[in-house]
């Protein structure tokens, strides 16, 4: 089946050299791996043609299944066959590191050199460092090893330096990799043994090492650390995980009847950490510590105070307006700025958007929010035609914000469509790249991740007319998500057929009509959620193109009647866009068809949302500006405005106020 590849024309079929008297076959049973390079640097390119294609895919296949079994027969019998084909390099690997133990070290660099510019030769690297330290090779680990930022194969070069005999190069630099505030690889163990030996474990190292674990919440690292301290060091770090458990006894005044350096900082540590649970109650606390304590000069105040000042505001606490006023211009920064005109805003104080918006930083003044928010201020305080110039400037733009302008002026929007100006003759060299070709099979294959790795080689050190082309070639393969993140590395923001493409548009439309939902709406979740990636996970476990959490898809699986075979059910596209449509709908329904309210339940759960709701009708663009969570909040306007996108994609005519009820 070609799976839509098959009128690529692959520049990938060999020419033989006159080989008289050159017996592969006596070369592979000698040297397998030597024997395969060898003849694969002989070969030239000549045009492939599909059924070619076909038949190489068909024993590429037959071959990573015979290795998957154990069996090297097949790719030692149709290596010729194989030379050519772009993923080649890939059984390559698959053979040679199934028997990497026994491997000669001859083949592992050979390897290593004649695949050097693919993804295969750091893996295959790391892998044959590690299969070296395990065999205590060290002087082949040592003559193999290269520059890494892998802390783990770092403690193993080091461990191969004291193994042959060279101690000082081995302990060099070795504090800065103890002196962290997370685990380190049990591979650093016996380095970090013999520094020990020699008087690196100091009172005031193991401390500063305590702090560090604290900082980063690493609680068991740190009373793996503190059993290791002495006397009141060790009666402080008791003090520390007492407070981190229950940032609450900043408040006993027995614990801290005066501070010193050390107990001030806990103090800050257990603040901070009650902020994250309850901002307001952390707040009233700090200011009640600060009349009842006095904290040294040398403790740092200023990052809980801004840190406080910014939490109580999402939290829409009434000392938010006078928690950010009082913050004096040393911790002013954006996030300051833009919570200031919020505050105002939940208020209702016009004046007082109009005044923090023209107090923000410069560059942040200029941003279409900060804009559009001045002339809504303007406008609510009569300043019509102040506020109707601020308007038609920002309705220019194909914008959240820009539409929410052209709504309230009454003007068209703004919705430019200029292809991508990509070179044919510079696509056409990408095409015929031996890392294109790589990751194109690796897409028949639906090996996504492999080929995300091909591809970013390939664009590594792409300048602006290069990224045009290979975002276009990305869309012409049809993987949309690399063509809209490759035109955006070209900084090209208008060509609407690439940046806001229609797969899978059939089923996107038929799940819409049968849940009664708007396809514009449907692609603009996908959008945001995925980029159209069908086997994406998230690091909180949703999958697929909607992103579904496998919970929530074997739930909706039950009421849809439909047979659940794990998380996997979730990454076929048919089955993720109908469950992502059923759950859309169940939003809608919830909350009485207003779809902002149902985007921001996709992004942050309907829970949540049902607690940001107002208790007054308040305007939507002023709801969504005041969303507590910057993530949900800043998806909400995404979506609104992909909606409005894709409904000009479809040939709708859609407002951005039709989708925006008050809440």
């Amino acid at each position: 089946m070609c799976r839509g590849y098959c009128s690529f024309i692959d520049i990938i079929a060999v020419r033989a050299a006159d080989f008289s008297g050159f017996n592969i076959m006596h070369m592979l049973n000698r040297r397998p791996l030597r024997a395969l390079l060898l003849f694969a640097g002989l070969v030239l390119l000549v045009p492939l043609q599909a059924a070619d294609l076909a038949r190489q895919r068909s024993l590429y296949q037959a071959a990573e299944q015979a290795l998957a079994a154990g069996d090297r027969s097949v790719l030692v019998a149709q290596d010729k066959a194989l030379q050519t084909y772009p993923l080649y390099p890939y059984l390559l690997y698959t053979d040679l590191t199934q028997r990497l133990a026994d491997s000669p070290a001859a083949d592992v660099r050979a390897f290593l050199s004649e695949f050097a510019a693919t993804p295969l030769a750091p893996r295959l690297r790391e892998r044959w460092l590690k299969q070296l330290a395990a065999q205590q090779q060290w002087q082949d680990f040592l003559r193999d090893f290269g520059a890494t930022q892998d802390v783990e194969l770092d403690c193993l070069r080091r461990q191969a330096l004291l193994q042959t005999g060279q101690q000082q190069q081995a302990l060099n630099g070795i504090e800065s990799i103890w002196l962290s505030g997370y685990y380190r690889p049990d591979a650093c163990d016996p380095v970090f043994a013999v520094w020990r030996q020699q008087g690196g474990y100091t009172q005031a190292r193991i401390w500063h090492r305590f702090e560090l674990s604290m900082q980063a919440g690493q609680a068991g690292l740190a009373r793996y650390l503190r059993g290791l301290l002495r006397g009141r060091q060790q009666q402080l770090a008791d003090l520390w995980l007492a407070v981190h458990a229950r940032p609450e006894l900043v408040l006993d005044r027995a614990r801290f009847a005066r501070l010193d350096e050390i107990t001030a900082r806990i103090v800050l540590h257990g603040l901070t950490r009650w902020s994250s649970r309850d901002s307001v109650e952390a707040a009233a606390a700090f200011d009640r510590l600060q009349q009842q304590l006095q904290f040294p000069p040398s403790v740092e105040l200023d990052a809980l105070q801004q840190r406080l000042a910014l939490f109580v505001a999402s939290r829409g606490d009434p000392s938010a307006v006078r928690r950010l006023a009082e913050l004096p211009p040393r911790l002013v920064n954006e996030a300051v700025d833009e919570w200031r005109v919020r505050t105002a805003l939940q208020r209702g104080d016009w004046a007082g958007v109009l005044h923090w918006t023209e107090a923000m930083q410069p560059a942040t003044r200029e941003q279409l929010a900060w804009r559009y928010w001045r002339a809504r201020a303007l406008e609510q305080r009569g300043q019509t035609a102040a506020a109707n110039t601020l308007y038609r400037a920002l309705a220019q733009q194909r914008d959240y914000y820009g539409f929410l302008a052209a709504d309230r002026a009454g003007l068209d929007y703004t919705i430019r469509n200029v292809p991508t100006a990509a070179d044919k003759t510079r696509i056409a060299q990408l095409q015929d790249s031996a890392t294109a070709r790589r990751a194109r099979e690796l897409l028949y294959w639906q090996r996504n991740p492999d080929a995300r790795l091909e591809w970013r080689l390939l664009l590594a050190d792409a300048d602006r007319e290069t990224l045009r082309a290979a975002a276009q070639l990305a869309h012409n393969w049809g993987w949309h998500d690399r063509a809209i993140a490759t035109l955006a590395l070209a900084n090209d923001w208008d060509d609407l057929a690439l940046r806001f493409p229609l797969p899978h548009r059939a089923l996107v439309e038929r799940y819409a009509r049968e849940h009664s939902l708007n396809p514009a709406w449907v692609y603009a979740i996908m959008r945001k959620e995925s980029i159209f990636q069908q086997d994406i996970r998230s690091g909180a476990g949703a999958i697929g193109l909607m992103q579904i959490m496998p919970a929530t898809g074997q739930k909706i699986a039950s009421e849809l009647k439909v047979t659940w075979r794990g998380p996997y059910t979730l990454l076929a596209g048919d089955t993720n866009i109908r469950f992502g449509t059923y759950y859309l709908r169940a939003g809608m329904e919830r909350f009485e068809n207003n779809p902002i309210l149902a985007s921001a339940a996709y992004n942050a759960g309907p829970h949540r949302v049902q607690n940001w709701l107002p208790t007054d009708s308040t305007p939507a663009d002023i709801w969504v500006e005041l969303i507590p969570f910057s993530e949900t909040r800043d998806y909400v306007k995404r979506v609104l405005e992909y909606t409005v996108v894709y409904a000009h994609r479809l040939g709708q005519t859609l407002s951005l106020r039709s989708l925006m009820p008050p809440p």
